[in-house]
């Protein structure tokens, strides 16, 4: 009677001469029948997973964990179709999948629990590819998923990067859906999708991956470019329908040895075919993995933008966050950056906000700016959200590295995309989802919430598990560009059980106020204090 996917629990073992106990999380798995089936182009909102994996390794195997959630009103049919890398997707290995509503299904180890790949056990067994989730039975845009890819060490901890399930309907293309009669329908300009805090060097190193979505045959070129906005490199791409590719930036671009931060652009040139992409940079010395979402800056056009969650920390876990703003407009921004101190779940800001003296940033060009607190503000701790802003709408990318430095060198750290307000949701508007969030013995969960517009709200979090159809859920007031973050686990205390929670799922909705809020969880592995961010969906 166990749902499909991974069904996971604690068992408690205790020691009665010592009293000790360790608690061993227990998970079996659930799975459907898989075909080869032929793919036709997927409909608006078909979700698609950029890679998944399982790969056995001597050093660490890896492997690709991911969340699929309804949260409509009955259930839906889903159709999940595998790729393998490097390979014409034109017909590929499906399943179905019936998630009930408001249901999160866990299909971990979805590469090789579900179609096979690394099952052997021998390390030339391989899994590699895109994963598409169709629903089959509704158009809503009720349907959430996520995926956490990670290699897990010899002490049991892990290594892991959050990998986002792309909407169809986001893909860049050149392809118009609008068509006269008796007439093909007419591309539009190229796409660019931009990625910025990318590095190639002594201390980093960067695989860029690209996928096709909708079943037909697209190129472009992939093109490198420096913080100043100087084309360092460029090179063509091309894909065959649906089909996954990754590469080693420096095998793709030979010259890229020296890149100590830029910026990768990838464009679609081809009149039809669809493609999203995404960075995955790893520190050379730990191996700690975390990926770069692409952002099509020509859809951006705002005053105001928000990073949630910088940091400064140098006792116990120590913390810092490294940021990069990007000019996609076509014509010099002047930035403005107030850092906003965190706010107490009364309400309250901990602090004064801090101004900082405006900056200006040319046309094309990345300032990078590393310690922001302390570099910026003069502040040698604190944690908040930082406000930037200019007069004139303008087209800006923020992202943000916050990260702790390990004992032997090298990093742990985790990627950070900033938002701009109507990226958030308002009262009235559909519960943001956050998936994929647990807390037991491996893994602690924090999870935050930004104002983003200058006004107080009041949010509702609602907290669902798979152990109990009961939600314990808080009310959290925020100030005008106030930002918390909260442990989950004081909002799993409210359960009258005491076990570990796995595959938890957080909904934040505006219950009142004039602002517009997003939200994240950052899942935390115990015994390698790796951080995953989680956006809110």
């Amino acid at each position: 009677n166990l749902p499909v996917g991974a069904n996971t629990g604690t068992v408690h073992i205790t020691n009665t001469t010592t009293n000790g106990t360790q608690n061993v999380p227990v998970s079996v798995s659930v799975v459907t029948p898989v075909s080869n089936q032929a793919s036709s182009a997927p409909p608006p909102n078909a979700l698609i997973i950029p890679v998944v994996t399982h790969v056995n390794g001597a050093t660490a195997p890896f492997q690709s964990d991911v969340r699929l959630t309804n949260t409509g009103l009955s259930s839906v049919n889903y159709r999940v179709t595998f790729t393998p890398t490097r390979t014409n997707g034109s017909t590929s290995k499906v399943t179905d999948i019936t998630v009930v509503s408001q249901q999160t299904v866990a299909l971990n180890d979805v590469a090789k629990d579900f179609f096979g790949f690394g099952a052997t056990g021998s390390v030339s067994d391989v899994g590699f590819g895109a994963l598409a989730i169709r629903p089959l039975n509704t158009a809503a845009l009720t349907n959430y998923a996520s995926s956490r890819t990670y290699a897990t060490r010899p002490d049991g901890g892990t290594l892991g990067q959050f990998v986002p399930a792309i909407p169809f309907s986001a893909f860049a293309t050149r392809a118009s859906a609008v068509s006269l009669p008796g007439m093909p329908a007419t591309p539009g300009d190229i796409p660019v999708l931009s990625m910025q805090q990318v590095s190639q060097s002594s201390k980093f190193r960067t695989n860029l991956g690209l996928v096709e979505g909708s079943g037909v045959a697209a190129g472009g070129k992939i093109k490198v470019y420096n913080d100043n906005g100087d084309l360092l490199e460029s090179s063509d791409y091309t894909l065959q329908p649906f089909e996954h590719q990754q590469f080693g930036l420096a095998e793709r671009l030979p010259a890229m040895t020296t890149l100590n931060d830029g910026r990768v652009e990838v464009t679609v040139e081809t009149p039809a075919g669809a493609v999203e992409a995404y960075a995955s940079v790893l520190d050379n010395i730990t191996t700690d993995p975390l990926a770069v979402t692409p952002v099509q800056v020509s859809k951006i056009h705002a005053t105001r933008y928000v990073l949630p969650g910088v940091a400064e920390f140098n006792s116990g876990t120590n913390f810092h966050s490294d940021i990069r703003i990007y000019n996609g407009g076509s014509a010099p921004a002047v930035v403005r950056m107030t850092y906003y101190p965190l706010a107490n779940l009364q309400g309250m800001l901990t602090g004064d906000p801090v101004s900082a003296d405006p900056i200006t940033i040319g046309a094309g060009q990345v300032k990078a700016i590393d310690n922001v607190l302390p570099t910026t503000f003069h502040l040698t701790t604190g944690g908040g959200s930082l406000v930037a802003t200019t007069d004139i709408q303008s087209s800006l990318v923020l992202t943000e590295r916050t990260y702790s430095n390990a004992s032997g060198g090298g990093t742990f750290g985790q990627f950070i995309p900033g938002v701009s307000p109507d990226q958030g949701v308002a009262l009235g508007d559909r519960p943001l989802q956050i998936l994929q969030l647990e807390q037991s013995a491996a893994f602690r969960t924090n999870v935050g919430i930004v104002e983003l517009t200058g006004n107080p709200v009041t949010v509702r979090l609602s907290l669902s598990v798979p152990s109990t159809k009961v939600s314990p859920l808080i009310e959290i007031p925020l100030p005008a560009n106030g930002f918390v973050q909260i442990p989950i686990a004081s909002i799993t205390s409210l359960l009258s059980t005491t076990s570990d929670t796995f595959n938890a799922r957080i909904s934040v909705q505006v219950i009142s106020g004039t602002g517009r809020v997003t939200a994240y969880g950052s899942v935390i592995d115990d015994t390698t204090a790796d951080p995953t961010y989680v956006p809110a969906q």
